[in-house]
């Protein structure tokens, strides 16, 4: 562990745990994701996502810190875009959690939550000239 990364170690290993605990899945994530990254998630089936403003299923979590606040919307009956109101630290860690409880058009709900750890690149790329 890389020092004055202590915080957000432990604060990774807790989350994580009490998810495990819970029976939520976990889905690998992707690294060197951009400030800005858009998150897209897809379900199987067609969605009750109710109202974006009080859709509270769905959260992204920085490590070392708390659920930080983003933008929902329904992109169609099957997915829902989540996008950080602000960019996100550069070389940060977070996790995606979609808790259990959605509903489905078929009004059933979704039984089992996942989480998804990713980072953000280190730094900015350079721009092509």
């Amino acid at each position: 562990m890389k020092p004055g990364t202590e915080h957000a170690g432990m604060h990774k290993r807790l989350v994580t745990s009490d998810l495990v605990a819970q029976g939520y899945q976990f889905i690998k994530g992707p690294t060197d994701v951009p400030q800005s990254k858009v998150f897209n998630v897809e379900f199987t089936q067609k969605m009750n996502f109710g109202p974006a403003k009080s859709f509270n299923k769905m959260e992204l979590v920085k490590f070392g810190s708390v659920s930080i606040q983003t933008a929902k919307k329904a992109s169609n009956e099957k997915t829902m875009t989540i996008q950080p109101a602000k960019p996100m630290a550069l070389g940060a860690e977070y996790m995606l959690i979609v808790h259990p409880g959605i509903a489905g058009a078929n009004g059933l709900s979704v039984v089992k939550g996942t989480y998804t750890p990713y980072t953000v690149q280190a730094r900015v790329p350079a721009r092509a000239k």
